[in-house]
């Protein structure tokens, strides 16, 4: 059915992750009024673009007769595409680097009906305009300089991939590492309000003298001294110097994210923590308070 070779498909692939990685880095650099670098990789590549131009080309060229056909299947393909990386990459990574969680008739964030309705008119697009001299250009070089060339970015385009891949690794298990941390921190907190309600003998008016009474009834049974109010206050500040060092940890993990996630951040500025979804807010305001800061 198609007459490209693996060599080509990949060429067409790079284009298009180019064209991607152009169309997008242009439409966020206008709207955040500064340069960014979108996408999860490094170089000028977005692979999901790419991804989306050779699905839809598989799915949709048996029905170029058809614009209708074309819009419906290359909709749905890519569509279907976006959903299934979407879930992968915030399966793997804890982070969302796209959501359409504000949009109307949306699934999870992943995918929404203005996004599919725009793959829709981009299929059309890329069969009936887009693709055919993309086609021409490629179809006319020799195989001498398309299979090297093809091998040649495909080295380099690994080679970024595995360097994003463990940053974004990293970021995940430092994600990770900050919720477990601050889960923690809440059953602190809780533990410290409930010593300190206990410590300030909040049982009433004759609470000063039910602990008084209690400790009497331990020192006559035992024959031990045992203050209870001595060893809530003393529990009270172990758990608040426990309290204080899970808070420097947090503070240091912030730190250590700081550089790789910022990068992230410039390159994915509406991307989000799934299991902890203030934090990147929190350093995304973080960022945005030091650059004021700078501009003063």
């Amino acid at each position: 059915m198609y007459e490209y070779s693996i060599f080509q498909w990949l060429i067409f692939f790079y284009i298009y992750c180019f064209f991607g990685w152009c169309f997008e880095s242009a439409y966020v650099s206008v709207k955040k009024k500064t340069p960014v670098n979108r996408g999860f990789m490094h170089g000028p590549l977005l692979p999901l673009y790419g991804s989306g131009a050779v699905t839809v080309l598989f799915a949709a060229l048996p029905f170029r007769e058809f614009p209708a056909a074309v819009y419906l299947v290359g909709m749905t393909a890519a569509t279907l595409l976006e959903y299934a990386v979407g879930v992968t990459m915030e399966a793997l990574f804890k982070v969302r680097y796209w959501d359409y969680s504000n949009q109307k008739f949306n699934i999870q964030g992943h995918i929404c009906l203005s996004s599919s309705i725009a793959w829709g008119f981009l299929s059309v697009a890329l069969i009936y305009g887009m693709h055919e001299p993309i086609e021409r250009f490629v179809c006319h070089l020799p195989f001498r300089i398309v299979n090297p060339a093809a091998i040649l970015i495909s080295m380099l385009a690994a080679a970024d991939f595995a360097a994003s891949l463990k940053t974004a690794l990293d970021i995940r298990d430092l994600i990770v590492q900050a919720e477990r941390m601050r889960t923690e921190l809440g059953h602190m907190k809780r533990r410290v309000e409930i010593i300190d309600t206990f410590a300030r003998a909040q049982l009433g008016a004759r609470g000063e003298e039910i602990l008084d009474r209690l400790e009497e009834t331990v020192e006559e049974r035992f024959g031990v001294e045992f203050s209870i109010k001595e060893q809530l206050q003393e529990t009270r500040e172990q758990f608040q110097e426990q309290l204080q060092e899970t808070r420097e940890h947090i503070q240091e993990t912030k730190e250590q994210l700081s550089k790789d996630i910022i990068k992230m951040l410039k390159r994915n500025p509406g991307a989000r923590a799934s299991i902890l979804p203030g934090f990147l807010e929190e350093l995304r305001e973080g960022i945005k308070e030091k650059n004021d800061e700078k501009k003063r």
